[in-house]
């Protein structure tokens, strides 16, 4: 059974919003989880992940930055040797190869 609250005569100043968010949290902290129901694994698992997420992002972030620099220095390593014909060859294969990866 969920905890409800007769909130029908009630108001203060008009505005019902907070009596709304009152009764919510309250009922809330009633039930976390249904009485006599443990937590599904899945759950437990889908929280771990997100306690995960925000160190996953700036691995991430790191290697995109390093994959960005590193790329950048070997074209310009590639590139300073290279007549216009073969520049031409290598920035039309290496945009190929960035829209298909």
């Amino acid at each position: 059974m969920r905890e409800t609250r007769n909130t029908q005569n009630t108001q203060v100043d008009g505005n019902t919003g907070n009596i709304v968010q009152q009764v919510s949290t309250g009922l809330l902290n009633t039930f976390p989880n249904p009485p006599g129901v443990d937590t599904p694994q899945g759950e437990i698992e889908a929280q771990k992940l997100l306690k995960r997420t925000p160190g996953s992002y700036l691995l991430n972030q790191a290697y995109s930055l390093w994959f960005f620099v590193s790329s950048f220095l070997l074209t310009v390593i590639v590139t300073h040797r290279l007549s216009t014909a073969q520049y031409r060859v290598y920035a039309v294969a290496l945009s190929a190869f960035n829209t298909i990866a």
